[in-house]
């Protein structure tokens, strides 16, 4: 990296790892928090459901806001408001004001998440964006790791309102600067902003996420979840026309509709939920079938996202050597492979098998999430970056949801034997670990064509 990237990468980097330090840890916390604020752990629980529903209600607005008004502007909005969130999250002594910070700092990351991935990816060249997508993702896979392995440790000694000051640092670090070396820019600045396409995309995932989330909750064929799906459905239906009309149009459904972005947008999705999914299960199998405390699970578990990080900036090397689809389509095969092994551990939860898979599925996470990512960013025209980096994020956290409350759901069924139901959650996680990788071969046996965006300037 040269000395013109390296402080422009740090900031967007650290901002990166504070948004991501929690994610995991929270689910942990919930009930030092309950105990700590006096209240149920159903309503404490809202201080994780909140912010993933603010966070894909306002995404795709805060894009494409960045590519109009300014990337640096907007990343740099997102970081105040972060860093006011998570102060006050800290201060926090009753439960509304712990949502309220929760929900400003789940805001303010959905401005400074995507103009931060934009940013980034306007510092390479088309062909070397999955340079700065093989950072991106490494910090996403080791600061939900390292949230989880420490978290704990910070929750028994400080409470639970040190995991939010943990992330003031990396916040400060990365606020100034923004002020110093990452230079401005813009995406398309011409028409009218198609306000009512963002509102309506918001609202479609908005709906979506809340009724996987809640699902378990009040219930399939419950009246709250039967209006959540049938108002996210109408709004992303109203979408359409709306996109087509508009002049400068929230969702850039022309790059999506290309075949190297759909097929890498989707392959990624269904990637991330079986990633998200298994995240959840491995530790209840852990704890259920082999008698693990949570500090001892997350020892067990560091193989991954460990191997997930050293992939990542070796799969944007692999790739200018080789091509990015062929390398792609070899770290989805990695990752089926580690899937695969992961079918045998429920008869043996602390054997070689476990290792094994959670080695292989690093390996082929790291490399998939890399590549899907600087794919899309590759294929995708500089003016359109902001816009691009939106729908990135809230396909990756819709599919995380659905993938966790999926798989959640076919693992805890009633009258079925926990390591049968486990080892069934698990074969679903590598079917949907093939269809990745079908949708993939296909590019990796073709020859490589030069793209729009890599032709612009």
């Amino acid at each position: 990296m040269n000395r013109s990237r390296r402080a422009p990468m740090v900031s967007i980097l650290g901002a990166t790892f504070a948004n991501y330090l929690t994610i995991t840890i929270m689910t942990v916390a919930l009930r030092p928090l309950s105990q700590e604020l006096r209240a149920p752990i159903e309503d404490v629980a809202w201080v994780t459901i909140a912010p993933a529903l603010v966070n894909g209600l306002l995404t795709p607005l805060f894009g494409k806001l960045g590519d109009r008004y300014g990337r640096r502007r907007m990343f740099r909005a997102g970081l105040a408001g972060f860093l006011v969130g998570t102060i006050g999250c800290a201060a926090s002594t009753t439960l509304p004001e712990l949502l309220l910070f929760r929900v400003v700092a789940a805001a303010s990351g959905a401005a400074s998440m995507p103009s931060g991935l934009a940013l980034a990816s306007s510092l390479y060249p088309p062909d070397e964006r999955a340079v700065p997508m093989g950072y991106w993702t490494s910090i996403t896979a080791f600061a939900p790791a390292l949230g989880v392995l420490f978290g704990g440790t910070l929750v028994e000694s400080f409470g639970s309102r040190a995991l939010f000051l943990a992330q003031v640092p990396f916040v400060l670090l990365s606020l100034a600067l923004s002020y110093v070396r990452i230079p401005e820019s813009y995406g398309e600045r011409d028409g009218r902003f198609d306000l009512a396409g963002a509102l309506l995309l918001g609202a479609g995932f908005l709906g979506l996420t809340l009724a996987v989330n809640r699902a378990n909750a009040w219930g399939f064929t419950s009246p709250t979840f039967l209006a959540c799906v049938v108002g996210s459905t109408l709004a992303l239906s109203l979408l359409v026309p709306v996109e087509r009309s508009a002049v400068d149009p929230v969702v850039p459904y022309k790059t999506m509709a290309r075949p190297e972005v759909a097929s890498a947008l989707v392959s990624r999705s269904l990637l991330y939920g079986v990633h998200m999914g298994s995240f959840v299960l491995l530790p209840l199998m852990l704890e259920e079938l082999a008698g693990l405390s949570p500090s001892s699970i997350a020892l067990v578990l560091l193989p991954r996202p460990v191997a997930m990080g050293i992939a990542s900036p070796i799969a944007s090397i692999a790739s200018r050597r080789f091509g990015a689809a062929r390398v792609l389509a070899v770290g989805i095969a990695t990752m089926l492979l580690g899937v695969l092994w992961l079918t045998r551990t429920p008869t043996a939860p602390l054997g070689p098998a476990l290792f094994a898979s959670l080695v292989l599925a690093g390996l082929g996470l790291g490399v998939s999430q890399t590549l899907t990512a600087s794919e899309i960013a590759r294929h995708t025209p500089a003016h359109e970056l902001g816009a691009s980096a939106a729908m990135l994020s809230i396909a990756t956290a819709f599919s995380g949801s659905l993938g966790s409350a999926g798989l959640l759901a076919l693992a805890m069924r009633e009258g079925v034997a926990r390591p049968a139901a486990y080892g069934q959650a698990f074969v679903t996680c590598a079917l949907l670990c093939l269809v990745a990788l079908a949708l993939v071969v296909p590019r990796a046996l073709a020859r490589e064509r030069p793209t729009d965006a890599e032709e612009t300037p």
